[in-house]
């Protein structure tokens, strides 16, 4: 799914800028150019953005730890 048409930005762009780190709307413009135009897709691109941090995903109490 396009989040960001005026830049060409995918639901799977988002996500991978995610797990490269992004972890706010600059850091998503930084690394993808999403919400950089007209920005009416940034509430849309931020939500998909904090479903798909890793921390969010996989929070420190989940993680098993090495014997």
């Amino acid at each position: 799914m396009y989040v960001c048409l005026c830049n060409g930005i995918t639901e799977r762009a988002v996500r991978d800028a995610a797990l490269s780190g992004a972890r706010d709307l600059s850091d998503l413009i930084a690394m993808t150019g999403c919400a950089s135009s007209c920005g009416s897709c940034a509430d849309v691109a931020m939500q998909i953005l904090d479903e798909a941090r890793p921390e969010r995903r996989f929070p420190l109490a989940l993680i098993p730890l090495a014997a």
